[in-house]
């Protein structure tokens, strides 16, 4: 009942805002490193007068993800698929870089790890479609067996050394990039959730086209996939080419016509758009800014 409970809405950042947050987490992170930190600090104003800029400075989250991308590539990218994306490449670099023993690992085995973790996200997306948890959690094994499915997708024979890859793929997975974290019963899970919902767009988008018509349908009236599908139209865009743009309009200006959708009662198509254009997935590509 209403009167029982107390509903607190949420806004976005305002400009002001997220400009003095960003220069307050980047003082308290890079509190030891004054000359670094007045860097950062300083390329975040510089990118905070872009109005493409201000507009993924929504969140607390992704005004971190920006210092923390500026900290080590200096450029920010346009819209939201490519922030998120380009974050899980800065951990990843970061990672990479640290003199440790799994270093080299993590650079080998890249195409790999990257695909288990797009194999990750689309399991526990799925799963927590039906789930009661507040999370969606896979196993170790669960995890174990991704990655060994992925090795013998890409020729290695199932043996002690697909086995021992594996174990070292789930290690640095889960010890060194720290997107996937421990949970309870000996699981782990996304702890961003956002980071799970772009690994799942982008299993969703390694497919044909045709696939990937079908996915965009599907997923489409969800509310449960609307990040995700998000995610996959801004990779779409982001890495093109043009005709799979169309893929992704075509779906907007027909999801309403559907028959496995009362669009009559309940138009989504207006409010797919309206998550585009606010993503700013047309800003470099003006002949997509607009559907029928």
């Amino acid at each position: 009942m209403p009167e029982l409970f107390t509903q607190l809405d949420l806004k976005y950042l305002d400009a002001p805002t997220a400009i003095s947050y960003g220069r307050h987490i980047t003082s308290r992170r890079l509190s030891d490193d004054l000359d670094r930190r007045d860097q950062v600090i300083s390329r975040f104003e510089k990118q905070a007068s872009d109005a493409t800029m201000l507009r993924l400075m929504k969140t607390p989250l992704q005004v971190l993800i920006m210092t923390l991308i500026l900290e080590q590539f200096g450029v920010l990218p346009a819209d939201r698929y490519q922030l998120f994306w380009r974050y899980f490449e800065t951990i990843y670099q970061r990672e990479s870089a640290k003199p440790t023993n799994l270093a080299p690992f993590l650079t080998e085995h890249r195409p790999a790890i990257t695909d288990l973790h797009e194999s990750v996200g689309l399991s526990l997306q799925i799963h927590a479609e039906t789930s009661t948890d507040a999370r969606s959690i896979l196993t170790k094994a669960e995890l174990r067996q991704l990655a060994v499915q992925r090795l013998v997708q890409v020729g290695h024979q199932l043996g002690p050394e697909v086995d021992r890859i594996a174990d070292r793929i789930v290690q640095a997975t889960t010890e060194r990039l720290v997107l996937l974290v421990p949970a309870e019963d000996d699981g782990v899970s996304f702890e961003i959730r956002s980071l799970q919902e772009l690994m799942a767009a982008r299993a969703l988008s390694n497919v044909t086209d045709e696939q990937l018509h079908a996915h965009l349908s599907t997923t489409a009236p969800s509310p449960h996939w609307r990040n995700t599908w998000v995610f996959v139209a801004g990779r779409t865009f982001a890495e093109g080419p043009d005709h799979r743009r169309n893929l992704v309009t075509e779906v907007v200006e027909n999801v309403d016509k559907s028959a496995n959708w009362p669009g009559w009662l309940c138009a989504i198509g207006p409010e797919l758009a309206a998550y585009l254009l606010d993503d700013g997935l047309a800003a470099r590509t003006p002949r997509w800014g607009s559907v029928r």
